[in-house]
């Protein structure tokens, strides 16, 4: 549990460089697809970019949003393993050592 623990930050933090990584790619798409309708005016009849990626945005959002619920309820999990580490450590013991523990 220790080491589990211990990587919520971690994987958290992947979490968010593959979401932040998704946006720069529709981001750069988008600024592309401007630059192009700018370099090449009415001749470029491509369907705009925000229209294309409207989903993957809408998308991207709620996964932001799923991402930061999820690292509230990760600082609960911490302070709640935390509180109970005692006990839950007693638990890996033998019968003898719980049975001398309890009062």
């Amino acid at each position: 549990l220790d080491s589990m623990i211990k990587n919520l930050p971690s994987l958290s933090g992947a979490c968010v460089e593959l979401l932040s990584e998704g946006r720069k790619m529709l981001d750069q798409e988008a600024a592309e697809d401007q630059q192009m309708k700018q370099q090449h005016g009415d001749r470029w009849s491509r369907i705009p970019s925000a229209d294309l990626t409207k989903k993957q945005q809408g998308e991207a959002a709620q996964y932001e949003t799923i991402i930061e619920k999820a690292r509230g309820s990760d600082v609960k999990v911490v302070q709640k393993f935390e509180e109970n580490k005692p006990g839950i450590i007693l638990l890996g013991k033998s019968l003898d050592e719980i049975q001398a523990a309890l009062p």
